[in-house]
């Protein structure tokens, strides 16, 4: 229900930033990523709404490398990945040494940490999602992003197959992990 052609977008240097300036009154609405949003609720302001409201899913903070570097460095790119799912793994089973570690390392407050982690506000994800980035580089083409005469050769920039061999050798070691196994009929899903 909004004109569009009234809104004018402006883009910060953090999310703090946009923070601070729907705080002062300088910007009606801003945009922040979920650790943000607690921190502009502690600071009294309103979510109107997530985005996994409108767009389930959505894809965000994709891991990326150069395709020299995913030719050159393959196994030791599965291997990185092996490390991530375990720590998954880590953080479905015992939430309490995720959160108490994750607390640790960052600096940030337990409550902090469990908020982003466990309480729904993201979905923590490691699947490429190859499918739902192709559709992101057409929206950004819709919203004049991305020039409307480039071509979207994104699938033939993302090689989710790194992924899937971590996740093979990963099931190999926990053929009965739930979580494992429902991360494989995602892949399915998300880059068929």
């Amino acid at each position: 229900g909004v004109d569009m052609s009234t809104v004018t977008f402006v883009e910060l240097d953090g999310f703090q930033s946009v923070v601070e300036a729907v705080l002062k009154g300088t910007a009606d609405v801003g945009f922040v990523n979920s650790g943000f949003e607690q921190n502009a609720v502690t600071q009294r302001l309103v979510v109107p709404f997530f985005v996994g409201e409108y767009t389930p899913d959505n894809v965000c903070c994709r891991q990326t490398t150069s395709g020299a570097v995913a030719e050159e460095k393959r196994p030791a790119l599965v291997r990185f990945e092996v490390a991530n799912l375990r720590a998954m793994k880590l953080m479905y089973d015992d939430p309490e040494t995720t959160i108490a570690t994750l607390a640790a390392f960052s600096g940030q407050s337990e409550d902090y940490v469990k908020y982003c982690i466990y309480d729904g506000c993201m979905k923590i994800s490691m699947d490429p999602a190859k499918n739902r980035v192709v559709e992101f580089f057409d929206v950004m083409k819709a919203n004049g992003d991305i020039a409307a005469d480039v071509e979207n050769t994104m699938a033939d920039h993302v090689d989710s197959t790194i992924y899937l061999d971590a996740l093979s050798a990963v099931l190999e070691r926990y053929p009965d992990d739930v979580h494992f196994q429902e991360m494989l009929e995602e892949y399915d899903a998300n880059n068929l």
